[in-house]
């Protein structure tokens, strides 16, 4: 690309000087303004394509960001999950204590009960049996001390078992929210890697269509190029015939002016090297985009001709610098000479 941007500074210049004459072919300042227009369309196209890798870049940072805050997210889920299972295991250990706590109430009821069936029997022994029954009483009253013991600690523990069951309510519910948020976040960056991957291949259809764009383009480049080479060959070869017959229609003027009298063949020379003059001439202004060309007559002057055909006598240099290839002095004109008048 760089190479063909470099050749187009000197093909611009070729084509300032072999443009076709107007309703030929395109002038000078199309093709200029055509090329300039590629070349923008082109610089517009890159930049384009430029920001778009950027904006596909820009979309990768984001989803490894998101990416890195799923492994977070996936990190409490864990977390969470292992504080779950320890809490179950005290809520486990909680209600085997419970268990064991109420069969043992259990049995102090079934002790009590026979403590007082055995009261009654020592009633019926009272006498034989004081000591016993003192002896009785005394371990009724501890074992209903050791009940009632019994019984607060059962209060507490079923109080800290219904605590640890609201904490892990609690927990699971913490927990389902986040595992909902985490879910949330996950389609947010499923739906971001979507965007992405559409960004992508987008990016990459134009990709595509700018590649195409500039192959036609350089297609394009390389047909004017090739249609500069091929009228700079034919601008310089009518050139030289010009000049030629220029040299002959001199002469040929020169001799019939040394004669008194001209002959049928004189004035039929000078009239066919005239009419092939005016062709040659005429090609030379089609390929330079001139404004057409003049039979010099008896009398003129640049000076006279740039006055007639510009209203401005003092362009005279330009009629001579388009026909360079035939004037070597600005006063060595004659009639009958065809000269080129550019725009």
């Amino acid at each position: 690309m760089k190479p063909f941007l470099n050749a187009l500074p000197p093909l611009l210049a070729a084509l300032a000087l072999t443009l076709p004459l107007a309703g030929c072919g395109p002038s000078k300042s199309e093709l200029a303004n055509e090329i300039a227009t590629l070349k923008e369309q082109l610089a517009q196209r890159q930049t384009e394509g430029k920001t778009l890798q950027q904006q596909v870049a820009s979309t990768r940072s984001e989803l490894d960001t998101d990416r890195k805050a799923l492994a977070e997210l996936k990190a409490s889920a864990e977390t969470a999950n292992k504080a779950l299972a320890e809490a179950r295991l005290a809520t486990d250990g909680a209600a085997r204590l419970l268990v064991e706590a109420r069969a043992a109430a259990e049995a102090d009821r079934k002790a009590a009960a026979d403590a007082q069936s055995a009261a009654a029997t020592a009633g019926r022994a009272l006498e034989e049996a004081r000591s016993t029954v003192t002896a009785n009483e005394a371990r009724l009253a501890e074992l209903e001390r050791d009940s009632k013991l019994r019984d607060e600690k059962s209060r507490v523990l079923a109080q800290t078992v219904e605590e640890r069951t609201a904490e892990v309510n609690r927990t699971r519910s913490e927990l389902a929210k986040t595992t909902d948020a985490a879910r949330q976040t996950q389609a947010e960056l499923q739906q971001s890697l979507d965007q992405a991957r559409a960004s992508q291949q987008s990016a990459a259809a134009e990709r595509d269509a700018l590649s195409a764009e500039l192959a036609a383009v350089r297609a394009r480049a390389s047909a004017i190029e090739r249609e500069l080479q091929q009228n700079t060959g034919n601008l310089e070869q009518e050139q030289k015939r010009a000049s030629d017959l220029t040299d002959r229609l001199a002469a040929a003027v020169g001799e019939q002016s040394r004669l008194r009298t001209s002959t049928d063949a004189q004035r039929s020379e000078i009239a066919a090297i005239s009419a092939a003059l005016a062709d040659a001439q005429a090609k030379v202004a089609r390929l330079t985009g001139a404004r057409g060309i003049y039979t010099v007559q008896d009398g003129d002057s640049l000076s006279s001709i740039a006055l007639f055909f510009y209203r401005n006598a003092y362009r005279w240099p330009g009629i001579a610098q388009a026909n360079k290839h035939l004037i070597n002095h600005p006063d060595r004109i004659f009639p009958a000479m065809v000269l080129i008048i550019p725009k």
